[in-house]
């Protein structure tokens, strides 16, 4: 069997169906602060850039605890 690219890996532990989990909020924030005329589409960006590195992270960490307490083997 063929081992995974290192690009491949990296990019199955982001886990990226879970990353519609830290867009939502600020779609929402941002919708409604459009409504009412206040939107800030830079701030906006900044959120959703810092809120996809959060759940990013988060997905990391995860896996690392799973691993290190035994929840997860290495073939995950």
């Amino acid at each position: 069997m063929e081992h995974p690219s290192p690009w491949a890996v990296w990019f199955q532990a982001v886990r990226p169906r879970t990353l519609p989990a830290a867009v939502a909020p600020v779609l929402v924030g941002t919708a409604l602060a459009g409504h009412d005329g206040r939107a800030d589409f830079g701030a906006a960006g900044l959120c959703l850039l810092f809120a996809l590195l959060i759940q990013i992270g988060t997905n990391l960490a995860n896996d690392y605890y799973d691993f290190i307490k035994g929840a997860d083997t290495a073939a995950r």
